[in-house]
Parts: C-alpha cells; structure tokens; sequence
C-alpha cells in the first residue's frame, strides 16, 4: 500500500507536467483533496493504533509507567506525522505554481506566435491587394480606353483576408 505522503508527493509531481494553466488548477484542487483525504486516513490510523496499543497495555501492564511511555512515543509519532504532511503540503503548492508558471508562459508564447502570424497573414494580404491594384491598372494602360472597361474590380483590403468584388457597369460603346 502507498503512504499518504508518497500519495500526495506523485499527484503534486505530475501536476509539475500539466501543460495548460487549467490542467495546473485542476491538478492542485486534486491534490487538495488528496492531501485532505490523506491527512484523515492518517487520522484514522493513528486513531486506530493508539485504541488497539491502549488496549494491549490495558490486558498486559496496568502500570502507569508504561501507559505514560506509550502516550509519549504516540504524540511523537502524531508529530512526525503532521511535520510530514506539512512537507508534502509544501511541496505540492509549489509544484502546483511552478506547473502554472510554466501553463502561463506557453500560453504566452502561443499568443505571441498567433500575433506573429496574423500579422505576416496581414503583410500578405495587403501585398496582394497592392499587386491586384497594379495589375488593374497595367490592364486599363494597356487596353487604351478606360470607358471600355466594363467589370470594375472593387478591392476591400479592411476584410478578413483579400476579396475582390466584381461590378458590372455599362459603359457608352462608340
């Protein structure tokens, strides 16, 4: 059977791997519980030994000598038991913030690419748009008349990627 700390301990290292700040959080509300739910079960136990050895030293030894011994070597073994906790306690909180440091400098960086990204997509499109631009009007020069131009490209350079928009005009025939 795994102790309560070796319990808590492995649930506060692999919150250490959790790769999102949502992974962080539920990792240290998880190890919360399980710290809480391994503090009772020591509870338990310590409970359980200290009725069973005070039961033994009753049927055994009715001296007060040993039953004072006994008291003392419980409350000693409750001590460690709860300066262990403590350090298992510890360790999890600051697993649990470096795990969210780490979540939150990803999600950082994912923005920072995202930004980066959109803002070589925006260059592009705005190249393009220059060069669609360009490539009308090298049409219209070559062509000579202007009025026999009959579908208009409309460039929309604010929307989300480059659209052309086609309109259809009629323009007096000589």
């Amino acid at each position: 059977m795994k102790t309560p700390i070796l319990m808590v301990t492995m649930l506060a290292a692999a919150s250490l791997f959790a790769s999102r700040s949502d992974d962080a959080r539920e990792a240290a509300a998880k190890a919360a519980g399980e710290k809480a739910e391994a503090r009772e079960t020591v509870k338990t136990e310590i409970r359980d030994a200290v009725k069973a050895e005070v039961r033994e030293t009753v049927k055994t030894e009715v001296k007060t000598e040993a039953r004072l011994e006994l008291a003392k070597k419980l409350r000693e073994s409750a001590s460690e038991e709860a300066k262990n906790l403590a350090e298992a306690k510890s360790e999890a909180q600051k697993n649990a913030a470096e795990a969210k440091s780490e979540a939150a400098k990803k999600l950082r960086e994912a923005k920072k690419e995202a930004s980066e990204k959109e803002n070589e997509v925006e260059t592009e499109n705005e190249t393009e748009v220059e060069h669609a631009r360009e490539s009308i009007k090298d049409r219209i020069r070559l062509e000579g008349r202007r009025s026999e131009v009959r579908d208009v490209v409309v460039l929309d350079p604010t929307s989300s990627g480059t659209s052309l928009n086609i309109v259809k005009r009629s323009a007096p025939t000589p």
